[in-house]
């Protein structure tokens, strides 16, 4: 299981169901997003986009042995893991969607307005 969290969550969201899922025999990884909840935060406004937490998140994800992973996504979480997955369709079993929504690659004006709004 590879478990992807949303904003303004980290990978604590599901530690209510890592236990039951480990305990049932399956390896459960749920990797922190930077930026996100508790992990460290970039304070250069630039460092976060679309495209560097897709890299990020697949750079670690190259040095661990992922096979028939069945991938769960939550708000944020999922235009990140989706497209991991679509990335690396060799490696994904199944998909849970929750909660989140489809980009087509490219953050809307709307989102950029709230994003600069302060």
């Amino acid at each position: 299981m590879l478990c992807f969290h949303g904003e303004p969550d980290w990978s604590y969201l599901y530690r209510h169901m890592v236990d039951a899922l480990v305990g049932s025999g399956q390896r459960v990884v749920c990797p922190d997003l930077v930026g996100f909840g508790k992990s460290d935060k970039p304070t250069d406004q630039d460092w976060y986009t679309y495209e560097r937490h897709v890299e990020y998140v697949t750079r670690h994800l190259e040095q661990i042995d992922l096979q028939d992973v069945t991938v769960v996504v939550q708000d944020w979480g999922g235009p990140i893991g989706l497209r991991w997955a679509v990335e690396h369709p060799d490696q994904v079993g199944r998909l849970v969607i929750l909660n989140t929504g489809l980009f087509s690659g490219k953050v809307s004006k709307g989102f950029m307005a709230w994003r600069e709004f302060r």
